[in-house]
């Protein structure tokens, strides 16, 4: 008999133990890679559901646990990234060279942005779930198709008719024009 051997779904018990073996390691090193402990713990426990939880047969789960944290890591550290951004973004927006806002400027932003969430919650669910998925969460096209079974064009398609919406319901509405300096 040649070939490679087959390799089935592990037992929960034998995943258990090599989760209680390697976790240690997984956690020093997701601890460097994101520089949180926390963060570190909370990912080695989702990767060890996800592999848990998979039907996939594996050969060496040691791997695919610490593959699987890494992959996860990553995407926790593009989250972060990513709300660090917006974080700033919105912050530059809302403080930097401003005054201290007026009645008025703070009434329009907030019926805005009122307008905003309505049209927002209105959206068909799979256009509103790939909307956070991208503009919020910061995902690419490809990984919202691939988390959601979708094509990378179906995808595309939702963020444009969600944005086409949000666009369209505040254009309707008298913007809030920027503060001139004087």
């Amino acid at each position: 008999m040649t070939g490679a051997t087959k390799a089935a779904p592990l037992p929960l018990e034998l995943l258990t133990d090599v989760f209680r073996r390697c976790r240690p390691r997984l956690v020093r090193l997701l601890t460097r890679h994101l520089q949180s402990a926390a963060a570190a713990e909370d990912i080695a426990q989702e990767a060890y559901l996800r592999l848990a939880a998979s039907s996939t047969p594996v050969l060496n789960a040691e791997a695919y646990l610490t593959q699987t944290a890494l992959n996860l890591a990553n995407t926790h550290a593009r989250l972060e990234s990513r709300r660090a951004v917006l974080r700033a973004e919105a912050h530059a927006l809302l403080w930097e060279g401003l005054e201290e806002p007026d009645a008025e400027r703070v009434h329009l932003a907030a019926e805005e942005l009122q307008r905003a969430a309505e049209v927002f919650a209105c959206l068909p669910t799979r256009t509103r779930e790939i909307m956070e998925l991208t503009r919020i969460e910061g995902l690419c096209a490809r990984e919202v198709a691939e988390r959601l079974g979708l094509s990378t064009r179906a995808v595309e398609k939702h963020v444009a008719r969600g944005t086409q919406a949000l666009a369209a319901a505040l254009d309707r509405h008298v913007r809030i024009s920027p503060r001139r300096s004087s």
